[in-house]
């Protein structure tokens, strides 16, 4: 499988968590990270919002990841056809779970 393409929004002025990321993903040569600039706004939701709208937020690995895994649930998220595939999310709300690792959302 080729790398999967990762973005990491870079806020100006905040190198600590910047290293932070970029130390995660230091050993997980499967990802190809891509550092991107957090656009600036007075509204720093609004800020965001339009990073985000190209690329995702802050990210931790846990003792738990594992690569074999995720490329298994990648394939099998593709065979279904699947919307979007998350990992390690903090809540997920009113889905059905139709694997070991997968679960639908309910319409």
């Amino acid at each position: 499988m080729t790398s999967i393409p990762t973005f990491i929004i870079n806020v100006e002025g905040r190198t600590e968590r910047n290293q932070h990321r970029l130390k995660q993903f230091k050993n997980n040569q499967e990802f190809a990270v891509q550092i991107v600039k957090a656009v600036e706004n007075k509204n720093g939701a609004l800020g965001l919002w339009q990073t985000v709208v190209h690329c995702g937020d802050n990210h931790q690995f846990t003792k738990y990841y594992n690569k074999e895994m995720l490329y298994r649930n990648i394939e099998e998220a593709l065979r279904k056809n699947a919307d979007i595939l998350l990992g390690g999310v903090s809540w997920l709300n009113d889905t059905l779970q139709i694997d070991e690792n997968l679960y639908q959302a309910r319409e």
